[in-house]
């Protein structure tokens, strides 16, 4: 039991190390470029993970719960509905998080932030947003397929993300002279590929492993929110 325990757990702790080396990554690359840049990545960075990523995160672990239980009693309708609830939950929290990060610079100013290195962090969170989006798909089907034993993927996809993100961030950044923005640009790049390859590997188990996980869409998707709260 504790193999298979460990065979399951490792390419989720593999994933979330993906997860921050993107972080620490573009604070490294960034750093060459000047104190000012470097304290607006660091800022928003922070940021980011505080009202951002860790709530997306938050939600969709949830699945790991509610999925793992209906899949467990061979509940494929709610196997279904779980993740469509999850994903309606997150694009919810995702208006608010778009519309936080919008407006960040005077809500930087106001807490005593310095005026240029609030304006770089607003602008570097501003290029961010997209890659939070594709940041809700990957997490909403990692978690999804993870509570349904297939844990393999997410390890796949960090590997694939570490791969991609160093050589993307580095080349934007200095040889493309996009500056600190560059690290932004590469994140929201680098996540969009992961949500890419989640769903085509989903859809690769949704025809092999996981034929009877999806029943279609349902209206019943707009209730029992409760357990994601």
């Amino acid at each position: 039991e504790a193999l298979d325990q460990l065979r399951l757990s490792a390419p989720i702790c593999l994933g979330l190390l993906a997860n921050r080396f993107m972080a620490t990554t573009a604070t490294v690359i960034v750093g060459h470029l000047g104190e000012k840049d470097l304290a607006a990545v660091g800022l928003a960075v922070s940021l980011a993970n505080v009202s951002g990523y860790s709530i997306l995160v938050g939600i969709a672990t949830t699945l790991q719960t509610t999925t793992g239980q209906a899949f467990g009693a061979r509940n494929f309708e709610e196997v279904s509905l779980s993740l469509q609830r999850c994903c309606l939950l997150c694009l919810v929290m995702l208006g608010l998080i778009a519309a936080l990060w919008l407006c960040s610079e005077p809500l930087l100013l106001a807490v005593g932030q310095e005026k240029a290195v609030a304006a770089l962090a607003a602008r570097y969170l501003r290029f961010l947003l997209p890659g939070v989006c594709c940041y809700l798909v990957t997490q909403c089907l990692q978690n999804w397929l993870a509570a349904q034993r297939m844990t393999t993927v997410q390890a796949t996809g960090g590997l694939l993300l570490a791969a991609v993100y160093l050589p993307l961030c580095w080349a934007l950044v200095h040889p493309l002279n996009l500056g600190f923005i560059g690290a932004a640009i590469a994140t929201s790049l680098s996540n969009g590929a992961l949500a890419l390859w989640m769903v085509f590997r989903t859809f690769k188990a949704l025809r092999h492993e996981l034929p009877r996980s999806w029943q279609g869409l349902s209206r019943s998707a707009f209730t029992a929110w409760t357990p994601f709260l």
